[in-house]
């Protein structure tokens, strides 16, 4: 069948071409759960938490979670609805050298009750900015 017909002068084809894009394109959607852009800062008493990690677990206990890095202390990742469990983790040099490894050794120096025995909490979804600051504190 010819995309145009010169008898009538109509493009006669374009129905199959039509359906064949609507079908591609519906193909080329997003899959997956809905995500929703998250951000903030995370300060370390008062100055920004150089170089860390951020995780944001599902507070059901559910294995998924979503996570970003946090650089110069803002941190933004997209992360699935719901109430979320807030990790944060951070490391920085001791000043002391590794013998075995001969380069600078690290310590994390994030408490406990900010990642592994979290006390902080958040709720993503579509009722909320989805921006939370972390102003952390400790020795």
């Amino acid at each position: 069948m010819p995309f145009f017909s010169a008898r009538n002068g109509k493009h006669a084809g374009f129905a199959p071409v039509l359906l064949i894009l609507a079908l591609f394109e519906s193909g080329c959607q997003k899959a997956g759960p809905t995500t929703y852009e998250v951000s903030g800062m995370v300060t370390w008493n008062g100055s920004p938490i150089t170089d860390g990690q951020i995780t944001f677990e599902a507070a059901d206990g559910s294995p998924v979670a979503d996570s970003g890095a946090i650089v110069a202390g803002k941190y933004r990742f997209l992360a699935k609805p719901g109430k979320k469990r807030v990790l944060i983790i951070a490391t920085r040099e001791t000043g002391k050298i590794d013998p075995v490894m001969q380069a600078s050794t690290r310590e994390s120096y994030i408490p406990e009750k900010y990642n592994t025995q979290t006390t902080l909490f958040v709720q993503v979804g579509p009722e909320s900015t989805n921006q939370w600051d972390f102003p952390l504190t400790g020795k």
